[in-house]
């Protein structure tokens, strides 16, 4: 990177010599000196991702914790948009380096400064590549990270690591970053459930009934389990369409057409459908990708362990 590309007053991390200075300054906090910094550290990724931010290291029993603190109160843990530890600490050239971090969090939030004043939002694709970054520079061989990021739309929880593994077959986190999901069955279910068609499912459901005496829990409203064929055609879709097919037209990005209300219907009546344990239970072959699907949602019912190694 040059530096024209970089923000002024800045410890640029693109360049070398300010990712010495961040070595530096951690490893001079490390020692119990005294590290003053004069400028706030900047990254740049693209000409509209260019930002100027504070990084503030907390030291404990040689193990670092960096956070970029949002413009609420530092007292609160949850005001941050990074929050990234560091373990395993060894020293080479009289600096401090960490084999293995973990990504607490990253939350798109107000982190950036613009005239000395903490006013700009950080965006997720901006901070995960930000943590690339600084585990280059902490020369990291293991970094992990917890997914389990969630979306509230139209009073439809959606899990956004389902919708990007379905329609793209990687995480988010993945695609952007590398982390890579440590539990490879995943993958694999993955590949059955977004490959097959949603008249599938619909056939299960509208012919496998909801039975609690075969352990069924959760009932569901078939009448607007059918306004979901009336919601594809909407968008040129049927139920012959492929998974992957109808989830990338309604949650792409580039999809700006589709309704909130329509996205959250779609995520609840084709990617959270309830368990019919006749089929899952069945040894018939043709349940088989139904029982992917079941496993696949249990799988990814709460967090799920990335990894990306260096």
């Amino acid at each position: 990177m040059t530096t024209e590309k970089c923000l002024v007053n800045t410890y640029c991390l693109n360049q070398k010599i300010n990712q010495q200075k961040l070595l530096k300054y951690i490893s001079n906090i490390i020692n119990n000196k005294k590290e003053l910094l004069y400028k706030d550290f900047g990254f740049y990724l693209r000409k509209d991702k260019n930002y100027k931010f504070k990084l503030t290291p907390i030291i404990n029993k040689k193990k670092m914790t960096l956070y970029i603190f949002d413009k609420k109160s530092k007292k609160d843990e949850l005001s941050y948009c990074l929050k990234m530890s560091f373990d395993k600490i060894y020293k080479k050239d009289n600096l401090y380096y960490f084999k293995k971090s973990k990504v607490d969090n990253v939350n798109r939030g107000v982190c950036g400064i613009n005239k000395k004043v903490i006013s700009v939002t950080l965006d997720g694709t901006y901070l995960i590549k930000l943590v690339d970054l600084l585990n280059n520079i902490f020369k990291v061989e293991t970094s992990t990270l917890d997914d389990d990021a969630r979306l509230d739309i139209c009073d439809q929880v959606i899990k956004i690591k389902l919708i990007k593994l379905i329609s793209e077959g990687k995480t988010w986190y993945e695609k952007s970053a590398g982390f890579k999901l440590k539990d490879d069955i995943i993958y694999e279910y993955t590949n059955n459930v977004s490959n097959s068609t949603f008249e599938y499912f619909y056939d299960i459901m509208k012919n496998i009934k909801f039975s609690p005496f075969d352990g069924d829990f959760s009932s569901l409203n078939i009448e607007e389990f059918e306004k979901t064929l009336n919601i594809l055609q909407k968008y040129d879709l049927t139920k012959k369409d492929k998974l992957r097919k109808i989830i990338k037209r309604f949650f792409d990005s580039k999809h700006k057409d589709v309704k909130n209300c329509d996205k959250a219907h779609i995520y609840k009546y084709i990617l959270d459908l309830p368990k019919r344990n006749l089929a899952y239970k069945s040894k018939d072959s043709k349940y088989d990708i139904y029982k992917n699907y079941i496993d696949l949602l249990i799988k990814l019912s709460s967090f799920n362990e990335s990894v990306k190694k260096y």
